[in-house]
């Protein structure tokens, strides 16, 4: 039978007039930073995504085909920011489009093929150069003056100066007000005359440069250059091996280079050349080149698989926005209301590569299964379960291929190591079919068993199963996308170059040609499709029979008979946009647009279905009943049409990290809450990110889904509106413990009620408001020492704004706060098999306690450590209600760290995380009562007046509550009214994630019966000893470990390490410490543990330790 793991849970979101759904992706391309704190990648597409640094968000994804509408934009892409403008700049065949972050395009009546900014408020504005000499221009592109031949082109931050690498091979400085020559420097090789990247890189008043050079010898070196303004000298930048290309970026505020080649990342000292950091391996940055690393104040941003930040010091990794989502490439609707998704896994050193696989149910929008096989894209699933399938063989220099027919329920199960699965079929159902020699397959026919090559002659030749290899005639030279018909007796070639994409029609007996030509009609006078706009082939259909060709392009639809030409049918699709995918369903032809509608043309009448902001439609499938679709989209999602009706019913997204969920058009979504840190809502005017927590009690029905997915029809009617917004105007210094500050509150709708300032997560003071905008000024009192200032606008309707954040420092008082501690761990479980005990839980008690223990004493952070630790049999549900009734004490002022490490499960009916105590069994109706939860854990704790940071170190810990916190002015009054500072709760894993120690993981894992553990490997040879006598012990020196789980591992390491502290104020803030502790984590597990903030009941952030220096 078909073999899937068992599905990962998921989570939903969808579009309304007032607000965007953004999924939070990961491309990477060029990249370009903005003053403004915007970042804009431009994709291998073309697409642009711009980012949002302060919420680190994406905000905005523009597709490729609505940027190049009407001329394409001009390759290499590099995007320029207009600072007075806050557009991005990007060239295109006729005019320069400029795109600001709300989406609007504006073009610019000037043509160009280069393009450089320059800032400092003079008369120069532009740098530009199509082939020939770069001109300097002014704000209207009017001359100014013209500089030397070459593209090599950079101009200092203070607009008086540029420098440009000449095609000579020089370095020629110019002045830009007037323009002038200044100098010429003859260096030790030529400038690298690549046409994208980044080589050279200048300091902010145009006197230091660093340069990529490129010797006659295609070896590459990069070399300092300073005194431009005077008599300039050279300082090479030395490492060991070689470069295989090289851009440059330049800190100079931090005496740092930044050297980016096709296999590292490096940080230089500016001052003497010499390497400070080399980027972290486990990243796989070979790929990076310098036009995809831009310096933004002291943080490296690397456009890799998202944003990569890397402190420019240290080069060390401080954070990560986006994650990969890669769409699928294969749909195919399943019996039983079922979708088949077929994914290329990323290449990663977190796994071995092939296909994704993943099921989903139709009824209500969840994913029910997910597996991965070896046998690529090469298949053919039909709604039966029938499969086709073809295989490269593993031996790289076997020329033959292996074609295997079988069903979705006959196949050999999957391993444990993905690269022997061979789902589905079995290798002894195969057929084969052998080339001459090795070569890459550019098409297969999964009927035949047919091939088609491009050979080392540049022909393009079909290599039957039995007769002689026929030979395409009248091929282009190139390498072409060939697929065959279903039938197998036609070849289709299409290449895609912008306004010269076409689409080639071979026989396959005899390699006769039958062109479908980009022009306007192709050499036998058949008319392609009428329409000014027509711009030839974009997109290609076959009718089940191989009768019928749907050919699209622009804004016309054309059906053919395939072997005559005749056009049967046309229709056309008003803009904007144009057509990016077509369909053949059972009495009506589709077609997908480049803004991601859905047209579906019956007879003469065509109905567009919907619009929707997930970009392009990329892929069609429609089901053999012809009542429904998928399509998949630019933003990698899914999404269910009713062809009938016609409408939008539901967008299905899966993230590589192995989370999903499914949405509405009106909002409704379905989904677990790990899902929802990869999804955004963003509003215009400005552009601004919110989490999806805001929103979450609104949007969380996922009946909505299910009854939308059945009927069409319902949907949720709430509209999403946008909450309201504070600013700090003026900050004056602090008096005594003391901070006057002045704010601006807006409301988006309705009117801002009141205004809370929290101090270190505590609430502090407040102001009413009542008013749709108001200027305040607030005494905010202060803490000793370093302060994490958070203000938060609440409006009428109870909706919070995005915390705006400052630090503030204040002397240390001789009062200074105390740290509690109350650490348990259980590692010896009598009732458990000896490969279930856990030889780090009670040592990761005792690393966290020892850790915070160090914060305290004399000249530390901490006055006092008061620490109780409970190891194995006593730790007990009365034991630790106990323990944590003594953060009763707790002053305000004081923190608390709660830690819980052993086996962590999830309870049959409630799906709640339970820590199970040493008195488990292994009857899971009994895990309730032997276990503690969050309902136990929760209620002792909302007695403690101080912060509370809990930590667990069990799996399945990110469901630990199932509740949802969304941060209104609900909880808010809470807090003030109970005196409270609030909780965080930090979980070693997702909710349905294993977390891991270097023995075992800490999960009880049942087998289909439900009876007997499964083993993990490096089983004990004997279980532990007994433990010592139930008294609780507090600790007072280090002691003797044996290891720890990951989770606990990184936490200490975290606080030992001065990395930690991101914004460099002495110390270490709870988002600094969750940062840090996820990066390690998830490297250090090859991405299959994922620390998770399972709760936060609180406002804003708060100070753990002191940095390590």
């Amino acid at each position: 039978m078909l073999t899937l793991l068992p599905a990962l849970s998921a989570i939903v979101l969808a579009m309304t007039p007032a607000a965007r759904q953004v999924v939070q992706a990961g491309p990477s391309g060029p990249i370009a930073v903005s003053k403004a704190g915007y970042v804009a990648v431009v994709d291998s597409s073309n697409a642009v995504h711009f980012y949002h640094l302060a919420s680190r968000t994406l905000v905005r994804s523009i597709a490729a085909a609505t940027l190049s509408e009407g001329d394409g934009l001009v390759n290499p892409v590099l995007p320029r920011w207009d600072e007075a403008t806050q557009e991005l700049l990007l060239p295109r065949g006729n005019d320069i489009l400029g795109v600001t972050v709300d989406g609007k395009l504006t073009p610019r009546a000037y043509q160009t093929s280069r393009l450089w900014a320059v800032d400092g408020g003079g008369k120069a504005r532009w740098i530009t150069r199509d082939y020939g000499i770069a001109e300097v221009r002014d704000a209207t592109f009017g001359s100014l003056g013209k500089l030397v031949d070459g593209e090599l082109v950079v101009a200092a931050a203070d607009g008086k100066s540029a420098l440009i690498g000449g095609k000579d091979g020089q370095l020629h400085r110019f002045t830009l007000d007037p323009v002038a020559k200044h100098s010429t420097l003859k260096l030790p090789a030529p400038p690298d005359q690549s046409l994208s990247g980044a080589p050279i890189a200048i300091s902010a008043d145009g006197t230091t440069a660093v340069v990529c050079l490129k010797t006659p010898k295609d070896e590459f070196q990069a070399v300092i250059v300073r005194g431009l303004d005077k008599q300039a000298t050279v300082t090479p930048i030395t490492f060991t091996g070689g470069m295989s290309g090289c851009d440059v970026a330049l800190a100079e505020r931090h005496g740092m280079v930044v050297v980016a080649d096709a296999g590292e990342l490096r940080g230089f000292d500016l001052a003497t050349g010499a390497l400070r950091w080399q980027a972290p391996r486990e990243y796989d940055l070979s790929t990076v080149t310098g036009s995809e690393i831009a310096i933004h104040g002291r943080t490296v941003l690397v456009s890799w698989r998202g944003l990569l930040m890397i402190d420019v010091v240290r080069g060390d990794v401080i954070g990560q926005v986006g994650t990969r989502v890669l769409p699928p490439k294969q749909l195919a609707f399943l019996r039983g209301e079922q979708l088949l998704a077929v994914r290329q896994q990323p290449t990663s050193i977190f796994g071995p590569t092939g296909v994704a696989l993943s099921t989903w149910s139709l009824k209500d929008g969840t994913r029910t299964a997910i597996g991965t096989a070896m046998w690529g894209f090469h298949s053919r699933i039909s709604e039966d379960g029938t499969l086709i399938t073809a295989r490269q063989p593993a031996d790289p220099k076997s020329p033959c291929w292996q074609f295997s027919k079988g069903t979705t329920s006959d196949g050999a199960p999957l391993t444990k190591d993905p690269s022997k699965g061979t789902w589905p079929p079995a290798p002894n159902k195969s057929t084969a079919t052998c080339m001459p020699k090795q070569h890459a397959a550019m098409g297969v026919d999964l009927g035949s068993g047919a091939l088609a090559i491009h050979d080392d002659k540049n022909n393009h030749v079909v290599i039957p199963v039995k007769g002689d290899p026929v030979v395409l005639k009248n091929a282009p030279r190139f390498a072409m996308t060939l697929t065959f018909s279903p039938d197998g007796k036609w070849v289709m070639g299409t290449n895609m170059y912008g306004g010269w994409a076409s689409l080639n029609v071979w026989d396959v007996k005899t390699g006769n040609h039958r062109a479908f030509t980009s022009n306007a009609k192709d050499p036998d006078g058949i008319t392609l499709g009428p329409g000014p706009k027509r711009k030839g082939y974009w997109a290609h259909a076959l009718s089940a029979d191989s009768q019928q060709i749907l050919v699209g392009g622009s804004d016309t639809v054309t059906l053919y008979a395939l072997a005559t030409k005749q056009v049967a049918r046309t229709f056309s699709v008003p803009g904007p946009g144009f057509i990016t995918a077509v369909a053949i369903a059972p009495g009506a032809l589709l077609a997908g647009t480049s803004d991601g509608r859905l047209a579906i043309s019956r007879g003469t009448k065509v109905v567009v279905a919907a619009s929707d902001d997930g970009g392009g439609i990329r892929q069609i499938v429609v089901r053999a009943d012809g009542k429904r679709a998928a399509t998949v989209s630019d933003d990698g999602a899914m999404r269910i049409w009713d062809l009938a009706k016609p409408a939008l019913l539901a967008t299905l997204v899966e993230a590589s990290d192995g989370e999903s969920f499914a949405s509405t058009p009106g909002g409704a979504y379905a989904g677990g809450r790990e899902a929802a840190e990869q999804l955004g809502w963003v509003f215009d005017g400005p552009t601004e990110g919110f989490k999806f927590e805001r929103f979450a009690g609104v949007l969380s029905r996922p009946d909505i889904v299910a009854k939308r997915l059945a009927d069409a029809t319902t949907d949720l009617g709430v509209a999403i509106v946008r909450p309201p917004r504070v600013t700090i105007t003026k900050q004056s210094p602090p008096t005594g413990n003391v901070v006057k500050l002045g704010m601006r509150v807006e409301a988006s709708a309705g009117k801002v009620s009141s205004l809370r300032v929290f101090v270190n997560g505590r609430p502090t003071v407040s102001a009413a408001v009542d008013a749709t905008g108001k200027d305040l000024t607030l005494d905010v009192p202060l803490e000793a020492g370093s302060n994490v200032v958070t203000l938060v606008a609440f409006d009428d309707a109870g909706r919070s704004s995005n915390p705006t954040t400052i630090d503030i420092g204040t002397p240390l008082a001789t009062t200074r706060p105390d740290v509690w501690v109350i650490a348990a761990g259980v590692g010896w479980y009598p009732n458990f098999p000896v490969e279930d005990q856990l030889e780090g839980s009670v040592n990761d008690a005792y690393a966290i306690a020892d850790a915070f223990t160090a914060q305290s004493g004399p000249g530390k952070r901490y006055d006092k450590a008061h620490v109780t630790v409970l190891e194995d049999e006593q730790v007990t549900a009365d034991a630790l209600d106990k323990a944590l009734a003594t953060l009763a004490q707790m002053k305000p002022t004081d923190v608390a760290v709660v830690f819980l490490a052993g086996h962590g499960v999830r309870l049959p009916k409630t799906e709640d995380m339970v820590l199970l105590t040493g008195v488990a069994k292994l009857d899971k109706a009994t895990w309730a009562t032997s276990g503690i939860g969050w309902s136990k854990i929760g209620g002792a704790l909302a007695k403690a007046k101080g912060r509370v940071i809990v930590l667990l170190d069990a799996c399945h810990a990110g469901n630990v509550t199932q509740e949802r916190i969304v941060p209104n002015s609900q909880l808010a009054d809470d807090l003030v009214g109970s005196q409270r500072a609030g909780v965080l709760v930090f979980a070693a894993s997702k909710g349905s994630q294993k977390s891991l120690e270097e023995n075992a993981a800490r999960s009880v894992t049942l087998d289909e019966d439900q009876k007997v553990l499964v083993k993990h490997k490096r089983v004990p040879k004997k279980p532990p000893p007994p433990p010592p006598p139930p008294t609780p012990t507090t600790p007072t020196a280090p002691r003797e470990r044996r290891g720890n789980g990951y989770f606990t591992g990184a936490v200490v390491a975290a606080i030992d390490s001065p990395v930690t502290d991101v914004n460099r104020d002495g110390v270490i803030q709870t988002a600094e410490l969750v940062t840090q502790v996820q990066l390690r984590v998830i490297r250090g597990s090859r991405g299959k543990q994922t620390p998770w903030v399972a709760r936060r009941e609180l406002f804003g952030d708060f100070s753990l330790a002191t940095a390590a220096k």
